[in-house]
């Protein structure tokens, strides 16, 4: 199993070797230098990856990208600040709020759309990624002359 903590863009990505799951610590708080990390740490495992982010920037919130409810209980128990639930069934959503019990936030992603992100919303998570927002946006061709006189 290949993993690694991708260092970059002011934020880090902790890949454990199944993609799309990823563990982010974003600047919302600033490191104790306030340098953009860059560069590779082995992880292996949620808690291994937790525990590498925590030490490369301990001031820097954790969100965890989760696929199942397994990977829920290993990213609570690493001590993550957030848990994004990827791509989470109506009743996983459900069963995760309640597993979650408000310990921490969670954020829902995948399969948001104007037919769900109200009936998403009413399952009780904090945020609501709409990916749509930027995989969906069209180029525009302006142009503007200006004539001087």
């Amino acid at each position: 199993m290949h993993s690694y903590v991708d260092r970059s863009s002011g934020s880090i990505g902790v890949y454990t070797g199944k993609a799309p799951h990823r563990v982010w610590a974003f600047p919302g708080s600033t490191s104790h230098n306030g340098s953009r990390p860059s560069g590779h740490v082995p992880s292996g495992s949620i808690a291994a990856a937790v525990r590498n982010a925590r030490q490369l920037h301990p001031t820097l919130m954790l969100e965890v990208e989760v696929e199942n409810l397994d990977e829920l209980a290993q990213a609570l128990d690493a001590g993550v600040d957030r848990v994004m639930l990827d791509n989470f069934t109506l009743p996983l959503m459900l069963e995760a709020v309640k597993f979650t019990a408000g310990r921490v936030p969670l954020e829902i992603s995948g399969n948001v759309d104007l037919e769900t992100i109200a009936t998403f919303a009413q399952t009780g998570v904090d945020f609501i990624s709409v990916g749509a927002l930027t995989k969906h946006v069209r180029a525009v061709d302006l142009s503007l002359r200006l004539r001087i006189e």
